[in-house]
């Protein structure tokens, strides 16, 4: 996982973290709350599944870039 990957992903645990604990010590009724933190959870997920999107899009084209460098050397031995 390079570095760009690393710091979207603790952007978005950090990002869930701080909306649980703001969620859990806001003055609203438990209905409220539990509403909200369930809207939080299925945003953190989708953000969570773009940046697993991202990095397997990334990984599959290193995968292929490397598939071609392969095959380059294969053919000149």
């Amino acid at each position: 996982m390079d570095n760009n990957n690393k710091i979207i992903l603790a952007a978005i645990l950090g990002a869930a973290a701080g909306a649980v604990v703001g969620l859990l010590l806001a003055p609203h009724s438990g209905e409220e709350t539990i509403e909200e933190i369930k809207e939080k959870a299925k945003e953190f997920k989708d953000d969570l599944s773009e940046s697993v999107d991202k990095i397997a899009k990334k990984g599959k084209e290193k995968l292929e870039e490397l598939e071609k460098e392969i095959s380059e050397k294969a053919e000149e031995l």
